[in-house]
């Protein structure tokens, strides 16, 4: 059963998902940015299109993975890791960037066997980002 997610605004405080109390402690220079506030009981999703979000500019799309897993979602392969991580109450979180044009962004399941964290997604305009 898919949950409903919610858009919000990256900043210190600011709840992680629909579904748990935690949040957001270090945001740095992605503070500010819209984010998807997905549901942590879809971290077992699998589908290569669970998450669809329509952007009406050309973005970098940065996805906030559970930094104690190697094991990524495939679709996530490709995407260039940053050296920052974000912080949250509940863990230390790897992000993964890709530029994407104007248009529909998809996004697959979390996929990774074992991990126990939903992923973030957090959209910045061109030029603005990590």
């Amino acid at each position: 059963e898919r949950r409903v997610h919610r858009v919000d605004t990256l900043r210190n405080g600011a709840k992680l998902y629909v579904d748990r109390g935690y949040s957001f402690m270090g945001t740095w220079t992605l503070g500010g940015l819209p984010f998807v506030r997905t549901a942590n009981d879809d971290k077992r999703e699998a589908g290569a299109d669970f998450l669809r979000v329509h952007v009406s500019q050309p973005v970098t799309v940065h996805v906030a993975f559970d930094n104690a897993y190697d094991d990524r979602p495939d679709w996530l392969r490709g995407w260039r890791e940053q050296s920052r991580h974000l912080w949250t109450t509940d863990l230390r979180r790897a992000i993964f960037s890709r530029q994407h044009p104007a248009g529909w962004v998809t996004l697959g399941g979390n996929r990774a066997p074992d991990v126990e964290s939903m992923y973030t997604p957090i959209f910045a305009p061109e030029g603005r980002g990590p």
